[in-house]
């Protein structure tokens, strides 16, 4: 085969395939644009003190897959993603809540235990020490 005929072979093959690698990278990039918007909410709820950290792995493998190639099973993975914030975030209110009412409750308990001692103690005291002489005779 002469070298104008591969020449030639190589450009129409390049030609038949330019817009299957341009739709491939702008598929990659949609998924790269909402890795970073989905990694942006994830961010503002573990400010506020949510567990995030399985959505950060997902999105993690989606970006990993999409670098790849496999667009489809990036935008798969980005999908449970989105589906997995949306319900954190629904819910997190009441967590927020569930975690300050333990965080308030165990401050009360730390700061009642020296009140309980200082008030129980004594009376503790007492009531053992008068248990344990009531059967002494004191004579004259």
């Amino acid at each position: 085969m002469s070298r104008r005929a591969l020449l030639t072979a190589a450009l129409a093959a390049l030609a038949l395939l330019a817009p299957a690698i341009a739709l491939a990278q702008t598929a990659g990039h949609d998924v790269e644009t909402r890795v970073t918007a989905l990694y942006t909410d994830a961010y503002r709820l573990a400010k506020r003190g949510i567990d995030v950290s399985t959505v950060i792995h997902e999105l993690d493998k989606a970006l990993k897959l999409a670098r790849r190639g496999d667009v489809e099973e990036a935008q798969r993975l980005l999908d449970d993603a989105s589906a997995r914030l949306q319900q954190l975030e629904s819910g997190a209110s009441s967590t927020l809540l569930r975690a300050r009412l333990e965080k308030f409750l165990a401050v009360a308990v730390l700061a009642a235990i020296p009140v309980a001692t200082y008030l129980l103690l004594p009376r503790l005291y007492l009531r053992l020490w008068y248990k344990s002489r009531r059967r002494w005779v004191v004579e004259h």
